[in-house]
């Protein structure tokens, strides 16, 4: 063979090996590269996987919370209204209207007391109470146990058929206190409605950010136990600031008895 023949078939030899390794090198590239594509996917699912779980652990304590959270509030509610005694019937805007609810002042006060955007229309009375640029509707009438859920379903369906822009309510009965908080635009009104034995209460502000529940727990704390609420009167004593002792029974067959004026005692 000659040295020319020799040399191309080394060459060809070479190359062969050549391109076999650069084809293995090429194949574990790729199968590393498919390998590494798969770990990172993997990693990727497992993260989000985690990140789901602790998303929905997250939210399931977080309605947890907000459940705890009502509940305290729905028992605080009934609470206050079993301890709540109401006005007597029939009592005047000077026992329903106090010219300061804390730091409210009672700025007007008249007897209209329709509200045509929750269907009510029904003889009642009205005051203004004001602190700062900020104001609070409040509207009072006496309601008897067969009539107040009637007006609460007027009042539910006059707000979802009143073709406002937004609107929000949410409504409790418990059988001693129904209450229903609501907000709508326009006009903008946010209010709470309360019902506790035989009255109506009902708040109307056009801000958010007053608390109208705390002004209902004030403003009920204050009407209750005030003149013509039928408190009983102390009786009064035959001699006031004088205590007439009762006189203490002689005990029967005590041979102690009292001496007769003037008379000397017998000597033994």
């Amino acid at each position: 063979m000659s040295s020319e023949g020799s040399s191309s078939a080394t060459k060809w030899v070479i190359g062969c090996l050549a391109a076999g390794f650069l084809g293995i090198v090429l194949c574990a590239g790729g199968v590393f590269l498919l390998l590494r594509a798969g770990f990172q996917t993997a990693r990727n699912a497992a993260q989000q996987a985690m990140q789901a779980a602790q998303d929905a652990q997250r939210q399931a304590a977080e309605s947890a919370q907000q459940a705890e959270s009502e509940m305290a509030a729905q028992l605080a509610e009934s609470q206050f209204g079993l301890a709540w005694s109401p006005p007597a019937a029939g009592v005047g805007p000077d026992v329903l209207f106090p010219e300061h609810v804390g730091t409210w002042k009672r700025t007007s006060q008249d007897d209209t007391a329709e509200i045509v955007e929750l269907a009510l229309a029904r003889p009642g009375q009205h005051a203004v109470y004001e602190s700062g640029i900020t104001s609070i509707d409040v509207y009072v009438y006496e309601v008897g146990p067969e009539e107040h859920a009637a007006l609460f379903q007027a009042a539910e369906s006059a707000i979802d058929t009143g073709g406002h822009t937004s609107q929000s309510r949410s409504a409790v009965d418990d059988g001693t206190v129904q209450r229903m908080t609501f907000s709508f635009v326009p006009p903008e009104r946010h209010g709470l409605m309360w019902w506790c034995k035989g009255w109506l209460l009902l708040f109307i502000a056009d801000d958010p950010q007053i608390d109208l529940n705390s002004f209902r727990t004030e403003y009920a704390t204050m009407i209750q136990g005030t003149p013509g609420t039928g408190e009983t009167v102390p009786a009064t004593p035959d001699a006031p600031g004088e205590t007439v002792p009762a006189e203490a029974p002689t005990p029967e067959g005590s041979t102690d008895q009292p001496e007769a004026p003037g008379e000397p005692t017998p000597m033994p």
